[in-house]
């Protein structure tokens, strides 16, 4: 029967029902190997080093939480670089949400770039581009760790 019906070019009723609900349904589409990571709920664990990522629809926002060991007191060393349509924000929590330090980029592709002092545990980090641009191209971002170092007068 279906040999009969492709022959004469017509579609069995299942693939056509398929073809239309694929039509008009939204299904997520993952851009990213994180994803979905768009809250802070569903924060992607990394590990410090580097991954890449995209910022995929517009207004896509990503969340990824790493655990920062070691000393009492850490700074915590960041480079994100992003295509040239983006416009890029990271911004920083600790676990329980508690905003931490925010820095954005003054242009479109400005790569952004320092530190924060942090204490060993959860940190939650958000990027996302500020302007609600999209990109298939992937942003990098960079994290590692170095002992906090106290300034004297």
């Amino acid at each position: 029967m279906f040999a009969k019906t492709f022959k004469r070019g017509l579609l069995p009723p299942v693939v056509a029902v398929l073809l239309v609900l694929a039509t008009f349904c939204e299904v997520p589409v993952y851009t990213d190997d994180y994803e979905p990571n768009d809250t802070f709920e569903d924060a992607a664990l990394i590990s410090l080093g580097t991954i890449t990522a995209t910022i995929e629809p517009e207004e896509d926002e990503d969340y990824y939480q790493v655990n920062i060991g070691g000393a009492d007191s850490l700074m915590l060393i960041y480079r994100l670089t992003v295509p040239s349509v983006l416009m890029p924000e990271i911004t920083f929590y600790s676990s329980t949400q508690k905003f931490l330090d925010r820095n954005r980029a003054d242009a479109a592709g400005e790569a952004i770039h320092d530190s924060l002092r942090v204490a060993p545990g959860e940190v939650v980090l958000r990027i996302r581009s500020f302007n609600y641009e999209a990109s298939e191209a992937s942003y990098t971002l960079v994290l590692s760790t170095s002992t906090a170092v106290a300034l004297g007068n």
